[in-house]
């Protein structure tokens, strides 16, 4: 351990050192002004801030679930809580001057001023600071209480079980509920005529992910011996990422499937630029690295009980989450195509070093412990025979808490009133109003046609035509049902004819028998 905290020391001076260098490339750019920092900026502190909000919940859920995982991950995850200070101090530059950021933020020409003056109410600089104030204090609050708790010595079970579960329980509540307005207000804002509402979900996702994937890269590097116990903590950790990588292409493909059946120029701009264009190839490359090579390679249980491979797999996820939130951002900054620039590596090597710098410093420490979840405690009872022993039941100490099931209930509770009411209101204020003099016009008079616009699907037009035309010769032409047997295929009309003439047949004189019919001839066939 004493040299895995020097390398880690070692680690974090160079980290600390590209970080100086990231800041003298930012500084070159800015100065050349010819290309804007800020998107490149964004970028990377959004991925590390999902570092931090990412092992937030998982702390949250260790507490209320407990498992001999935390042991494996618990260094990372205590160590990103300690830095949201420094999330929020790399956040100034961003709320010093978002206008560069956010077109809402512009009131002169912009292009979509409609959808601005609807979503006034809530795209708004005031009211932007003040969410981002909250956001922070929430999350600070949160990171403090789960923080001092792991770090504080033991207290008996009685004391210490039900403050740790609360705080857990209501803090991974408030940690869904800010994390979704705070993908709105600096991703999703970024082009305000688009929305979805699976978006803060989706984003929650890959921030619980990446911290995983950080988690299992620290832990096994701080993996000197493996033993049996330590291969099935990894395995647990890849089944939590196998999990969480299923999840995450889940719900990005359920929102690209609705917005493409959809196919409304308003909610598939965010799309065509990222798949109808040279942003193409980043996409396919977050789907490849980020959804199908983690799927079939944690399939494997041996890949998810061996430390190093298991690492490998982590390492792929961290690049493919770092591109995701290259992906989600940049284009919408650079509409011509793929492109990099030297902003992206100063911002990359200033925020990432930095973070990751601090990271080591800390996890370096002797104070990064495991998670001190509640079923890692034993707890002895005290009765009026003697002292009792703790009861283990498998692995872990069981001690069933009401008040565990009492918080844990009403923070569900005030998670659905407040999600619900919140989506009420959202889309409430971001229903746009159609304008009034498209809406008196008459859809058939001269000049109230609509402009072609472009479309996510390829020709939908076209596809109608040739679904209808496939139908039109099924219905109408002849064909082969089953040659064997005898069964043609023929016009719906003709058929309809043969029925007519069939039915007067049989209906030429009442109390008559009809003739039965001629026997088919050699080399007949059937209708159908």
């Amino acid at each position: 351990m004493a040299a895995a905290t020097r390398a880690a020391r070692r680690l974090a001076a160079v980290c600390l050192l590209a970080a100086g260098a990231g800041v003298l490339l930012l500084i070159g750019v800015g100065r050349q002004g010819g290309q804007p920092w800020l998107p490149s900026y964004l970028f990377v502190w959004l991925f590390v801030l999902g570092l931090s909000l990412g092992s937030l919940a998982w702390v949250a859920v260790h507490n209320l679930t407990g498992g001999d995982w935390g042991q494996a991950a618990g260094p990372f995850f205590q160590a990103a809580l300690r830095l949201f200070p420094l999330n929020a101090f790399l956040a100034v530059p961003l709320l010093v001057a978002p206008a560069g950021l956010l077109p809402w933020m512009r009131t002169a020409g912009a292009p979509d001023e409609g959808f601005v003056a609807a979503q006034h109410w809530y795209l708004n600089s005031a009211f932007f600071y003040v969410r981002a104030i909250i956001y922070f204090a929430i999350w600070l609050g949160i990171a403090q209480q789960l923080r001092s708790d792991g770090a504080s010595p033991p207290h008996p079970r009685a004391r210490r079980r039900p403050s740790l579960q609360a705080v857990s329980a209501v803090g991974f509540v408030l940690y869904a509920i800010t994390t979704t307005f705070a993908a709105v207000d600096w991703t999703m804002s970024l082009t305000p005529p688009w929305h979805s509402t699976v978006f803060g979900l989706l984003i929650g996702t890959g921030q619980a992910l990446s911290a995983l994937a950080g988690a299992i890269v620290f832990g096994a590097a701080l993996t000197r011996e493996v033993d049996e116990p330590l291969r099935r903590r990894f395995h647990d950790l890849g089944n939590l990422a196998l999990a969480l990588v299923m999840v995450w292409a889940y719900l990005g493909l359920m929102q690209f499937l609705i917005i493409w059946i959809e196919d409304l120029p308003d909610e598939i701009a965010w799309f065509l630029l990222r798949s109808q264009t040279s942003w193409s190839a980043l996409t396919w490359f977050v789907v490849v690295a980020h959804f199908a090579l983690p799927f079939v390679l944690l399939l494997s249980r041996g890949a998810k009980r061996a430390p190093a491979v298991l690492a490998a797999v982590a390492s792929l996820v961290l690049l493919a989450c770092l591109a995701d939130s290259f992906w989600l951002i940049v284009p919408n900054f650079r509409p011509r195509g793929f492109e990099l620039q030297w902003s992206d590596l100063g911002a990359l090597l200033a925020i990432g070093g930095l973070w990751l710098g601090c990271l080591l410093f800390i996890i370096g420490r002797p104070a990064a412990d495991p998670l001190p979840g509640p079923r890692n405690l034993s707890v002895a009872h005290n009765t009026s025979e003697g002292r009792v022993p703790p009861v283990h039941r498998g692995q872990h100490s069981f001690d069933l808490d009401v008040s565990f099931i009492r918080w844990f209930s009403f923070g569900i509770v005030v998670l659905l009133i407040v999600t619900a009411a919140s989506a009420f209101a959202m889309l409430g204020g971001f229903r746009i109003p159609l304008p009034r003099a498209a809406s008196s016009a008459a859809p058939d008079t001269p000049g109230s046609a609509t402009v072609p616009f472009a479309t996510l699907q390829s020709a939908p037009q076209n596809d109608l035509r040739s679904y209808r035309r496939d139908k039109a010769t099924a219905l109408e032409g002849y064909r082969w049902v089953n040659r064997a047997g005898g069964v043609v295929q023929i016009p719906i009309e003709r058929a309809m004819e043969l029925v007519a003439s069939e039915q007067s047949r049989q209906n030429v004189a009442p109390g008559i028998t009809p003739a039965a019919p001629a026997a088919p001839q050699p080399g007949g066939a059937q209708t159908r």
